[in-house]
């Protein structure tokens, strides 16, 4: 049976931003196979190294290693990197969560602190959800194996999380994280996330300013990018605690607070 694999990593984690993204690709092993292939082989031919969104782009500003090459370098580089992406990736996918909107909405309330995790935590958990809902629509019999980059301070917290998912869905296959520095397919899951946090930025900054090019090539390929508003937040918080109000009456006080607190009219 074919596996598919999914590749996550998170962007818009320092407080200047307020939006917390967590984005990546998901595709068969057998693609990933020819997308590693493809990927080093244009990293070897232009100097290696690995590849970071951040530090690709700090060439426009003059910063970095890629501030020494030519602007048609740093084009046809970054147009061969999207090609393989478009290629040989399914889909891509993403949240965008709002941060001041989860300060206002899920962190007063502590049930729903416990049940939704650190912001983090619940965009991670968003793509799997949505990761699960593509192989049910599209591959049905089709495990799916997770990788994360490593690093992140509530790494913990998701693998825990996780390991309780496991025993709920038989075709989730394993959620590991890794390094970025040595997969290729986390260091495209790091552009898209980089862009779709720029992309935050500009519509809460500039948004007379057309979306940066990355975004608009990678928006032609099939994608599932979910932007987590304040409104979206209060839904999902009203359903959550009136479910657990059903089992438990000392929930129905948290959730008539959610009302009165953040004037929700659920």
């Amino acid at each position: 049976m074919i596996t598919a694999s999914a590749y996550f990593d998170d962007s818009g984690t320092d407080a200047a931003n307020t939006a917390m993204v967590v984005a990546g690709f998901v595709a068969d092993i057998d693609q990933w196979g020819k997308f590693n292939e493809e990927w080093n082989e244009v990293l070897c031919s232009y100097g290696g190294g690995s590849f970071h969104a951040k530090v690709f782009d700090d060439a426009r500003r003059g910063h970095g290693p890629y501030s020494k090459w030519q602007d048609s370098k740093r084009r046809q580089f970054f147009e061969r990197l999207l090609g393989i992406i478009i290629r040989r990736t399914e889909r891509s996918i993403g949240t965008v969560l709002q941060k001041p909107a989860y300060e206002a909405v899920i962190q007063p309330i502590a049930q729903l602190n416990g049940y939704f995790g650190t912001p983090y935590v619940f965009c991670c958990f968003n793509c799997l959800h949505q990761t699960r809902e593509w192989r049910a629509q599209y591959h049905p019999d089709v495990p799916v194996r997770y990788v994360f980059d490593e690093g992140h301070a509530n790494q913990g917290q998701l693998t825990n999380a996780a390991n309780m998912l496991k025993k709920h869905d038989r075709f989730m296959v394993d959620l590991t994280t890794d390094d970025d520095r040595k997969l290729a397919p986390l260091q495209a899951a790091d552009l898209l996330a980089f862009e779709l946090c720029s992309e935050a930025r500009r519509q809460t900054n500039d948004f007379q300013r057309d979306s940066r090019y990355a975004l608009q090539r990678l928006d032609e390929h099939p994608h599932d990018w979910m932007n987590v508003s304040e409104e979206k937040l209060k839904r999902a918080a009203i359903t959550v605690l009136t479910e657990m109000a059903e089992t438990n009456p000392a929930i129905a006080a948290a959730l008539r607070a959610a009302e009165t607190v953040t004037q929700w009219n659920p």
